[in-house]
């Protein structure tokens, strides 16, 4: 399992203090690319890496923390050198 190093971060926060997030960072693995994943945290504000999956209880919520990350102007960063023959963006 490899780590990640948090560059940025957006949340919703819901009903009991569970939040969940949108974070940029770098994967600490044999690769170090950079990338996006969701994740929630808890009202203790601990992070809950279930298995590397995070429900996303709509595209609406996932709308919302992409609209915030645009605005604090780190939601287009992207490397696609990771990308050969394998996907077209």
């Amino acid at each position: 399992m490899s780590n990640f190093q948090v560059k940025h971060e957006v949340r919703v926060v819901f009903d009991g203090g569970w939040k969940i997030c949108l974070q940029y960072g770098v994967f600490d693995d044999d690769t170090d690319h950079p990338g996006y994943r969701f994740i929630w945290r808890d009202a203790d504000d601990v992070t809950m890496p279930y298995k590397g999956q995070s429900k996303l209880p709509s595209l609406s919520v996932v709308k919302i923390l992409i609209e915030k990350a645009d605005r604090e102007g780190w939601g287009k960063e992207y490397d696609t050198s990771f990308l050969v023959n394998s996907v077209i963006l």
